[in-house]
C-alpha cells in the first residue's frame, strides 16, 4: 500500500486493526492499523512497533506522535483497513511511506 511518509524507520509485525474506540490495544511488536489516530488512542500507538493510518499526512497527530515515540509511521494509506486483516504480517517503511503484506502472513 502506498501512503505518505509519517515517521522514518522500518518495522515488521502482526497487524492489529483499530476500528472502534473500544478496540484492543496492540501488543508489543504489532503494527497498529487505523483510519486515523485520535489523541484518545495515544497509548495504542506508543505500544505498537509501527503505525499505518488511512488518513492524514506527515503533520497529522499520528505521524507527530509516532516521530516523538520513535516508531515508524505510514500515513494516508487508503484502503489499509480493507486489505489488511488482524494478524496479517505487515512490513512498513516510514521513510518511503510504504506498507506491505508479507508472504505467508495470513491471520493467526
Amino acid at each position: 500500500l502506498a501512503g505518505l511518509p509519517g515517521a522514518p524507520g522500518l518495522a515488521s509485525g502482526r497487524a492489529r486493526l483499530l476500528r472502534a474506540e473500544g478496540s484492543i490495544l496492540p501488543l508489543p511488536g504489532e503494527i497498529l492499523v487505523c483510519r486515523f489516530l485520535p489523541p484518545s488512542r495515544s497509548a495504542a500507538a506508543v505500544a505498537a512497533a509501527g503505525l499505518v493510518t488511512e488518513r492524514g499526512g506527515s503533520l497529522s497527530y499520528g505521524a507527530v506522535l509516532a516521530a516523538r515515540a520513535d516508531i515508524p509511521c505510514v500515513c494516508g494509506a487508503r484502503g489499509a483497513l480493507a486489505r489488511i486483516r488482524d494478524g496479517d504480517l505487515v512490513s512498513i517503511d516510514g521513510r518511503l511511506g510504504i506498507a506491505a503484506l508479507r508472504p505467508g502472513g495470513g491471520a493467526r
